[in-house]
């Protein structure tokens, strides 16, 4: 099977068909080298023992046909984070990953060896209860046999247990932070200092907190959300050393006398270790590794919060690797100035939030005050180019610049200005788009967007198809964008998207599209589970979407020219992400949400109208891709095997894709609220009411205005 796995790859490969992709060679070799022997041997030994016990090999047969369809029942219902100890499957259910290959963890190595103890054990009874002719009395090998097979049944339920605590102690977690959520907080001003990253050893930060006590409350003691993976070394209030107490993720430093209403105080925290994952999204209203296989299949959106590797890091603001008032869970946005210089192995490229252009380190220093920042590094290709004082990169993995590699060739053997858009303002065109409201007009891959109806919609349709940063050299300086249609294009719709002079300016002096692994997760946590591919300063690139797709080795349609079929393409780029989660979605909140934020009642629905306009104008549509959407398969109402299938494979789709329109359940629902009060989290469909009503409302606020109208509003 693996053999022939790896053949079909092989051939898929060397005739460059559009469908089909080499296996990957660590899961591969993983399932041959780990995870079938074991299974054979245990299921061998099971079905000796059972012919010794039952004497007719039909009935041990038939039993045994019951035990394995009991076994596949059991995996395919067991909670996803049991999954390691008791399915005998290394990562079942995970999205596999080219750049962080998911090797064999040491629970999946001690599951194996327990489970080879309990088939050593079957075989021991075997050999006692069958008819033996040398006399050796059988109750020495029953007792062995029993032991041993005892012992390993205890090992595979230690494993069991060690899960299940570690997914209790983050319940515990998200629990005593829910407790303390609406607990008065400090309002951070200003964060500065020094981080070290010693990939997947350590992670060091040294960092002064200015922050000032609440207008309408005093504080007895100072609380900050910092990390359960790192330890604590030093803590000093306003230069002075005091007792603090870092438990379950909330460093707590009692005041001798209470912080008074709106005063200042500067903390300084030294801490290092390695950031714990789980403590991200602990207000997630669902949790996607208590999911079964065949449940909702969030997983495949990635896993981790975030990831401390030897080959790449990625430090989001839901883990708390930065010191942050107040408990991690349903916080309010907490804007203030961030100042970081950070030290990284040579070699390594970093994105983040204001990063400085041409810095001799790694720093960062927003010109404008932000509420959460992501760090990302790991040893990867860089491509820039400078657009209107801004610079573009891209930051991907050396193995997949092959789509970067076409568009650069394509684009120099262009003849210049041939085939090409008049002026910024032409939109790439096509048929089919989806639909703004989140519920795509038609099933399978969407194609390019359609030409607006007036130049407004024109210029918005410039949809900020990111993935075209670079055009080629080698050294990933600054380059010029040569001529040729997709390089004009790109170079126009970077323009117009940076420069603000139809919507607000981008806010940063770089801008970083990060391709990531598929482990990290892509998905925001509270009620809504929205798409995460936006951060301050930061597009992410999942690995699954453009850098491995085979844009390049599509058949090029009939009577198409060669420089219209690029510009389709170059279109087709920016849906090629996983689950048909386009790449750009996320990327106008740069301009606005990230900036600024609604508070009080009704900030919820504020916030989402917002992002709605933003997008709209800036992309040409507004595309929602909450987490919960996702489905296991390709189509609705598949049977049972297909869809068992289809999840193995890690298909999933996302259902409005499957529906044009909302439940009239859903909107007889919508009807009977209020938008501007509604609490999303008050009622079990309370996210698809705010997406349904929002979308409506935003649209007949930009139909009555107008796009023109708009940007001046927002001034």
């Amino acid at each position: 099977l693996a053999a022939g796995l790896w053949a079909g790859g092989a051939l898929v490969a060397r005739m460059a068909w559009p469908a089909g992709v080499m296996p990957e060679p660590v899961s591969l070799l993983t399932f041959v080298l780990l995870d079938a022997p074991v299974a054979l041997i245990v299921w061998g030994a099971l079905v000796a023992f059972l012919v010794a016990l039952l004497r007719v090999p039909w009935v041990a047969a038939a039993v045994t046909l019951a035990l394995l369809g009991c076994a596949m029942w059991a995996v395919f219902n067991t909670p996803l984070y049991l999954l390691p100890a008791v399915s005998g499957v290394t990562h079942l259910g995970l999205a596999g990953s080219e750049m962080l290959p998911r090797w064999p963890a040491a629970v999946d190595v001690l599951a194996r060896g327990a489970t080879l103890v309990l088939a050593a054990g079957l075989l021991a009874l075997a050999a006692a209860l069958g008819r033996r002719a040398d006399g050796v009395p059988r109750r020495r090998y029953l007792a062995l046999g029993g032991g041993v097979a005892g012992l390993g049944a205890l090992a595979v339920g230690a494993l069991a247990w060690g899960a299940q605590n570690a997914h209790d102690e983050r319940l515990a977690w998200a629990q005593t932070h829910r407790a303390l959520a609406g607990q008065a907080r400090l309002d951070l001003e200003r964060l500065s200092g020094q981080v070290v990253i010693e990939p997947g050893r350590r992670l060091a930060i040294r960092v002064d907190v200015a922050a000032r006590a609440p207008r309408d409350a005093a504080l007895p003691a100072l609380r900050f959300s910092l990390n359960p993976g790192l330890t604590v070394t030093a803590v000093a209030v306003d230069g002075a050393g005091l007792p603090y107490v870092h438990e379950q993720g909330l460093l707590t430093i009692p005041l001798d006398d209470p912080l008074g209403p709106g005063r200042a105080v500067t903390v300084a925290v030294a801490a290092e270790g390695v950031p714990d994952p789980r403590f991200g999204y602990l207000d997630s209203a669902r949790d996607a590794m208590a999911e079964t296989l065949l449940g909702s299949p969030m997983v495949l959106l990635g896993e981790q919060a975030s990831l401390f590797d030897a080959r790449y890091v990625a430090l989001t603001p839901a883990v708390r690797w930065l010191p942050a008032a107040g408990a991690n869970f349903a916080a309010p946005p907490d804007f203030h100035t961030l100042a970081l210089d950070v030290e990284l192995p040579s070699g390594w490229h970093a994105a983040g939030a204001g990063k400085v252009p041409d810095a001799a380190s790694a720093r960062f220093a927003p010109r404008v005050p932000i509420a959460e920042f992501a760090l990302l590094a790991a040893p990867l290709e860089r491509r820039a180019v400078t657009v209107n004082g801004v610079v573009c990169e891209l930051l991907i993995h050396p193995k997949h610049t092959g789509n970067v590699d076409y568009f650069a060739a394509s684009t120099k053997k262009a003849p210049p200005g041939e085939d090409a858009p008049s002026g910024e303002g032409e939109a790439l065109s096509g048929d089919g788009a989806p639909s703004a409201e989140g519920a795509p007009s038609g099933e399978g891959e969407a194609p390019a967007q359609s030409v607006a109806e007036d130049d407004e919609e024109e210029a918005s349709a410039a949809r900020m198809v990111v993935v075209n940063y670079s055009t080629g050299d080698d050294d990933g300086r600054r380059l010029e964008l040569g001529g040729g249609s997709v390089a004009d294009q790109l170079r126009a719709q970077l323009r117009r998207w940076l420069s603000g002079e139809h919507a607000p300016a981008y806010p940063h002096d770089v801008v970083s599209l990060v391709e990531v692994p598929a482990q990290l997760r892509r998905y925001r946590g509270g009620w809504l589970m929205d798409t995460l591919q936006g951060l301050p300063g930061v597009q992410l690139l999942p690995e699954h979407g453009f850098p491995t797709s085979r844009l390049t080795e599509r058949p090029r349609w009939e009577g198409f020219p060669e420089e219209r079929w690029l510009d389709y393409l170059f279109a087709q780029a920016d849906y090629a992400g996983p689950h048909g989660v386009a790449h750009s979605v996320g990327a106008a909140r740069n301009l606005l949400p990230f900036v600024t934020r609604a508070t009080g009642e009704g900030a919820a629905a504020a916030d989402y109208l917002l992002e709605w306009l933003t997008e709209r104008h800036l992309r040409g549509i507004r595309e929602v891709a909450p987490a919960h959407w996702l489905r296991v398969g390709t189509w609705r109402e598949a049977p049972f095997l297909v869809r068992a299938i289809q999840r193995a494979m890690a298909q999933a789709t996302m259902a409005s894709r499957w529906y044009l329109f909302f439940p009239m359940a859903l909107e007889d629902l919508s009807a009977r609220v209020s938008f501007a009060g509604f609490d999303p989290a008050s009622v079990p469909d309370g996210a698809d009411i705010l997406i349904h009503k929002g979308n409506l409302i935003a649209l007949s606020i930009r139909q009555l205005l107008g796009p023109r109208a708009l940007p001046g509003s927002w001034a």
